[in-house]
């Protein structure tokens, strides 16, 4: 199966990443990646996501939260409605600095519909990874994120 993994400095509060992180209701506002997310911040709760690469295929997702910790780590575990088209892993680890913190981000994602999601070797895949962190980044490195206004729908 096809990894992720990356890290990335960013310039704020471990609080302020997690606040990015967990607000499910406004990945529409600025998540690349996965462009929605639907459910409660719990261990176990299960959620609904949008998985979309660039240039690749919208897939609805459906899922769990396995792991979470506030402020340091959110797991998820994704697959499509149908067995074996696609499911992925998603963990995100924040680690706290003096002056920023370092967010951890690995995707573990297969199933049949792969090479359609993903792209060849998965680059589609991880060229939205990268665009996931650097969107995480931006959005918690901005004082007023939370004053943005809501994307329309």
């Amino acid at each position: 199966m096809p990894r992720f993994d990356s890290r990335i400095r960013i310039d704020a509060s471990a609080t302020r990443v997690w606040d990015v992180l967990s607000d499910f209701g406004r990945y529409a506002e600025w998540n690349p990646l996965f462009p929605s997310a639907e459910g409660s911040l719990a261990n176990g709760s299960h959620l609904k996501l949008t998985l979309k690469p660039p240039f690749g295929r919208r897939v609805e997702l459906r899922g769990r939260i396995v792991r979470m910790e506030t402020e340091r780590e959110l797991v998820l575990q994704t697959r499509a409605p149908v067995p074996g088209l696609c499911h992925c892993r998603s963990e995100f680890r924040i680690e706290s600095g003096t002056e920023a913190v370092r967010l951890y981000h690995s995707e573990v994602y297969g199933g049949g519909l792969l090479f359609f999601i993903a792209g060849e070797r998965g680059m589609k895949m991880r060229e939205g990874c990268f665009a996931l962190n650097l969107a995480v980044k931006r959005r918690a490195e901005d004082q007023n994120w939370k004053i943005w206004p809501r994307a329309r729908g």
